[in-house]
């Protein structure tokens, strides 16, 4: 996950310049999504890991 905040250009951190903003933190949430569904659990979940 880091990868998505080595720089600021696309805007991620909050004005602090340490932590994430609201679209950093979407970042974060997209990434776990992407990692979920490329190792199947939702399917080993019977479905109750879908959304």
């Amino acid at each position: 996950m880091s990868d998505l905040f080595v720089s600021n250009e696309n805007m991620v951190y909050h004005t602090d310049f340490f932590h994430p903003n609201a679209k950093g933190y979407e970042n974060m949430a997209n990434r776990f999504i992407e990692k979920i569904d490329s190792c199947g659990l939702s399917e080993m979940s019977d479905g109750k890991l879908d959304m």
